[in-house]
Parts: structure tokens; C-alpha cells; sequence
């Protein structure tokens, strides 16, 4: 199997890993290798991290994609009324 990164520059490498989010073909100079924390319930609704931690391997655009926060990300909407009055609230406040 050829690493995908590799084969979008027009180059040939071996791939030894495979993403865990997309399954994309890995070779060692682009698969990034995480810790991950195994978890378990108990004994219902507490939950209990585990000693030893999984071995992970991601892509450079899904471990970014990941590592976005929610926080950050805005989109406008379009809604006619809504947009002005959150507008409007937001000078009053101010």
C-alpha cells in the first residue's frame, strides 16, 4: 500500500499505518502517533481512565480537524429579523 500524502506530491512511499479517522494510507514521515486514553464505565455513570493508554495514528488534516475548538467556529446566519435584534441586544448591553 502506498502512503496517500506521498502519492499527492507525486511521490512513492510505503505506507505502515493507516489513519483512525479516515483510514488513509500512512507512511512514517506523515502519520502522527497519539496516546490514547482507554475508558470504562462504573460502576454506571462514573467514568474510570485506565493506567495503560492505546496507540493512535492520525493524518496531519484529521489530528487539525480534531484539534479544532467549537469555540471557534462561527457562522453567520441569515435569518431576516434575528440577525438585527441580536444586533440591537448586543448595543443596548454594551
Amino acid at each position: 500500500m502506498i502512503c496517500y500524502e506521498c502519492q499527492q506530491a507525486s511521490k512513492r512511499r510505503d505506507a505502515v499505518a493507516l489513519c483512525h479517522h479516515c483510514s488513509a494510507a500512512l507512511c512514517p514521515e506523515h502519520a502522527v502517533v497519539l496516546s490514547d486514553p482507554v475508558t470504562t464505565q462504573y460502576p454506571v455513570c462514573k467514568t474510570l481512565v485506565l493506567p495503560l493508554r492505546a496507540r493512535l495514528f492520525l493524518c496531519g488534516t484529521c489530528r487539525e480537524a480534531l484539534r479544532q475548538k467549537f469555540d471557534n467556529y462561527r457562522e453567520e446566519t441569515t435569518v431576516p429579523g434575528v440577525t438585527a435584534r441580536v444586533q440591537e441586544e448586543h448595543a443596548v448591553s454594551a
